[in-house]
């Protein structure tokens, strides 16, 4: 966008709102594009909140419904990475209020983990407010103990994913085969976003998936091992009762002589 001041711009929302300049005209002059400009105007809520209200009563805001917008993975976004909304809406190329409304809704969810998860974005969103971009201890702590809780309810990435481990072992299997798939063609933080995660979320997910694994081996493994032993336990046995039987029947003989 093309540098000009706060008083500037302002006047630029007046012309739209008096009908002297149309949106398109203004992105033109400021050499911008239509999404920076309605996140611009939407950050007057902020520094004109009567300005924004007169262009809003102009231009009521008309919601594209973006079904590919999940509020949990936006949360995450945030906690994990400490994105704010606007960074969020410009790689989602979306606006600032669509981002906004899918966060709000965690707080209207019937889970109490997804109404904790709208609190902490308040709490960093008011920190990153304050834009020292340094996140307090006792919040890092939070956000810390609120992942895992996450993790392990599996509504990262996993949602949906029931406890049975098979299920589980089959739905990461596909995920790290898609994973893998993608990542010849792309870089890896590139094939993370495709699939809808952080790439941090994906190794997680497939640290899980080796840890299923490897438990699965190491349990196969000792069931065959108690097999054997019991096949070898079992012939042993078998040897003895035959053993046994013999001398019976010889014993039996020698008191019949």
């Amino acid at each position: 966008m093309k540098q000009i001041s706060q008083e500037e711009f302002e006047q630029y929302v007046e012309a739209i709102i008096r009908g002297d300049m149309s949106r398109t005209q203004v992105v033109k002059e400021l050499q911008t594009e239509a999404r920076t400009l309605n996140n611009r105007i939407h950050e007057l809520i902020l520094t004109n909140p009567e300005l924004h209200r007169r262009y809003v009563e102009k231009h009521p805001y008309k919601p594209r419904d973006r079904k590919d917008l999940d509020a949990m993975q936006l949360a995450i976004e945030i906690l994990t990475e400490g994105k704010t909304i606007l960074q969020i809406a410009e790689e989602h190329q979306t606006g600032t209020r669509t981002i906004q409304r899918r966060i709000n809704s965690l707080n209207n969810s019937k889970s109490l983990l997804e109404k904790r998860v709208y609190d902490l974005c308040k709490e960093i969103g008011k920190n990153n407010s304050k834009r020292d971009g340094k996140i307090p201890e006792e919040l890092a702590r939070k956000i810390q103990q609120l992942l895992d809780e996450i993790e392990a309810e599996k509504l990262i990435g996993c949602r949906g994913i029931e406890t049975n481990v098979n299920e589980k072992r089959t739905q990461l299997l596909e995920l790290e085969r898609r994973y893998h798939e993608l990542c010849l063609t792309m870089s890896r933080g590139e094939a993370a976003k495709v699939l809808g995660y952080t790439q941090g979320r994906i190794n997680k997910l497939l640290n899980e998936l080796y840890r299923i694994e490897i438990e699965r081996t190491a349990t196969t493994q000792g069931r065959d091992f108690r097999q054997g032993l019991k096949a070898e336990v079992d012939g042993i046995n078998g040897e003895k009762q035959e053993i046994e039987l013999v001398e019976g029947e010889a014993q039996k003989e020698e008191e019949r002589e």
